[in-house]
């Protein structure tokens, strides 16, 4: 996003069918910021778009993903589709979402109990194995697992023990067309 002002003026836009503002613009520690503020409770900050340089060996196939875990995944879903992501289709037609994000990135969204909060991962838009192979050969330890939703590489999470809610591996799903 470019404008602050304009991005929380268009998110409480197409937030007022639900009776809802879910944007308010704030002095966060970091600089000016958008909360967004859902009906679960679940905030998170929006910041201006900051174009950085791709890194020559960085791979494009590789993506982060934000996944907002919450009780009420409909409510989640038209949050985000409020400040501007646009849906992806999914495999299987149950309570999960999967967004594209404006300047880049995925945004999933997936039932859970207790309360609402973000975790984080990868998807990786090609062959796991290649993928695996190539963090092998820079001595980091990696599986293969294959799970309900798609195959996910399961990596040693470098932070692990930095704190209590730190996972111990991080996840690379593999991206199903």
């Amino acid at each position: 996003m470019g404008d602050l002002a304009e991005f929380a003026r268009r998110t409480n836009l197409a937030a007022a069918e639900d009776g809802t503002t879910p944007a308010e613009l704030v002095a966060a520690d970091h600089g000016d910021a958008c909360r967004i503020t859902a009906p679960d409770g679940f905030s998170f900050l929006a910041d201006k778009a900051a174009h950085g340089a791709q890194c020559a060996d960085a791979d494009p196939a590789l993506a982060v993903v934000g996944v907002w875990f919450t009780g009420d995944p409909a409510s989640a879903s038209r949050t985000l589709q409020q400040v501007g992501a646009r849906p992806r289709p999914v495999p299987d037609q149950d309570d999960t979402a999967d967004f594209t994000a404006k300047n880049g990135g995925v945004l999933m969204v997936r039932p859970a109990s207790g309360a609402p909060r973000s975790g984080l991962g990868f998807e990786y838009d090609g062959g796991l194995e290649p993928l695996r192979e190539r963090l092998a050969s820079a001595g980091i330890q990696a599986g293969i697992t294959e799970e309900a939703f798609a195959r996910t590489l399961h990596v040693a999470n470098p932070d692990a023990g930095a704190a209590a809610h730190v996972p111990a591996t991080l996840w690379i799903s593999q991206r199903h067309a």
